[in-house]
């Protein structure tokens, strides 16, 4: 096979295997917090089992980072964190308590650990110039099988009972193992890989910590809200489970709009005002949404969030590969991926003590408070990028 052809078939396999890793996933995410009270839980345990996801990921991201560049190898991360898909789906399926819903949830925070990975794995076979788009391409095939993964995990749940999304997810796993086993390892470099100050040096760029701040935030406000108790204030109104699935999709169309043009573009320029745009579309709806009665108002506050984290996720995905050498852009994503799953952690943990304490509409308050922080973040401390050390060659 010639290198073009087996770059060619390396790209589209990974492509594939993107889009049916993130449904796996993503199956049962609209039922989820629904389920979980069904099986018992209280609005604190409903967010301790949302924050599981993240806070798994949390604790191994940058390890894992850090281990892939030291390594020099991305692959076999990507199958690893796939068969925890699978581990995962099956113990969600199998599950009759809210803490077997905790801990299984964890193992499907380590599958997404794997993003690390993934995403590096996917990029190595562009240049580095092209991170922006390469990053909005990543994301979009995630968003996708997102899309169709969530669309039809309310309707399975509620046409084949509360397991069947678990079971779905459990089954999708298997072709992305196949997928993955396709694709062709490409190192950065010869040799050992990062170097134990390379390694430091990557990890406390300024630049790379800003954006990656600014994605927690983003990924509070997201799985806080628009993935976790948007869903009980939806079933409060009286949504069915397919009702829900159209509200947790809703964001993840309107994610993949922005996502889909970023993934077009060449080169695309002003990361500081993609990043306030995108960052205030996702604040201004929090201060409206627990004050809606009709559903379909509730599934337009959602489309407006998603546009938000459409413009800003790939942005500042893009942003952290430029911010450091090629060596350690496993790293960078670690950090990266790290710090943003604070974010993901946080955002339901904190919204369950919340919701307990003032209501659904304090969580929504108080996160639209951090947002409108994070945009002013962006706008005063998200310099224009340096230009990276191969446009400054190509120069």
């Amino acid at each position: 096979m010639t290198r073009n052809r087996e770059r060619t078939l390396s790209i589209a396999s990974s492509a594939f295997a993107i889009f049916l890793f993130w449904a796996s996933l993503y199956m049962y995410v609209p039922i989820l917090p629904t389920h979980a009270r069904d099986l018992g839980a209280t609005e604190d345990q409903i967010g301790l089992i949302l924050g599981a996801y993240g806070m798994t990921q949390l604790f191994l991201r940058l390890p894992l980072g850090l281990l892939s560049d030291r390594l020099g190898r991305k692959k076999v991360f990507a199958l690893l964190g796939t068969l925890l898909v699978s581990a995962s789906g099956l113990g969600l399926a199998l599950a009759k308590t809210p803490t077997a819903l905790f801990i299984f949830r964890a193992v499907s925070g380590g599958a997404a650990t794997a993003w690390v990975t993934i995403s590096v794995l996917y990029n190595s076979h562009f240049p580095i110039e092209h991170a922006v788009r390469t990053s909005g391409q990543l994301n979009l095939l995630s968003a996708i099988g997102q899309i169709l993964a969530m669309s039809t995990g309310g309707y399975l749940a509620q046409r084949f009972g509360a397991a069947a999304p678990f079971w779905s997810s459990l089954i999708l796993s298997a072709p992305v193992l196949l997928a993955f086993g396709l694709v062709r390892d490409v190192r950065a470099r010869p040799g050992l890989g990062i170097t134990w100050p390379q390694f430091g040096k990557a990890i406390t760029t300024p630049r790379l910590l800003l954006v990656s701040g600014l994605a927690a935030c983003s990924q509070y406000a997201m799985f806080g809200t628009s993935l976790g108790f948007a869903a009980v204030r939806a079933q409060d109104l009286g949504a069915s489970d397919a009702q829900l699935g159209i509200l947790t999709t809703a964001v993840q169309v309107a994610k993949a709009i922005p996502m889909l043009v970023l993934s077009l573009r060449g080169r695309p320029r002003g990361g500081r005002w993609m990043a306030v745009v995108g960052l205030s579309l996702i604040a201004a709806p929090l201060f409206v949404f627990p004050y809606l009665t009709h559903f379909y108002l509730l599934v337009a506050c959602q489309v407006v969030i998603g546009l938000g984290v459409g413009i800003v996720f790939p942005v500042l995905m893009g942003l952290a590969l430029q911010s450091v050498a090629p060596e350690a852009r496993a790293s960078a994503m670690g950090v990266f991926q790290s710090v943003y799953a604070v974010g993901m952690t946080l955002g339901p943990m904190v919204s369950g003590g919340v919701a307990r304490a003032w209501g659904i509409s304090g969580v929504y308050l108080t996160t639209g408070g951090l947002l409108v922080l994070s945009v002013a973040a962006a706008g005063i401390l998200l310099s224009a990028p340096r230009p990276s050390a191969e446009e400054q060659a190509a120069a």
